[in-house]
């Protein structure tokens, strides 16, 4: 298990924004871009399947992927100035 195995991310509506719970972490996305893009992805997860376009399934199996996708990026504070 890796240590990006361990971050914990919350993708309710009500839930902090991505970069405050990386950071409450000790971790953060060095690429503004990515951020924006995968809080993006954060947002409209939960608006399709508040509407009811998304099933239960659907919304846990796109979530997997983008926390994969936040793992990926995420990067250490540890030795970032």
């Amino acid at each position: 298990m890796t240590e990006k195995n361990l971050l914990r991310i919350e993708f309710g509506c009500l839930a902090d924004p991505l970069e405050d719970q990386l950071r409450g972490q000790g971790y953060h996305i060095p690429d503004p871009n990515s951020v924006k893009r995968l809080s993006a992805a954060m947002h409209s997860l939960n608006v399709v399947y508040i509407y009811g376009l998304i099933s239960d399934s659907a919304r846990s199996r796109a979530l997997k992927k983008l926390m994969k996708m936040i793992c990926e990026a995420a990067r250490s504070l540890e030795g970032s100035a």
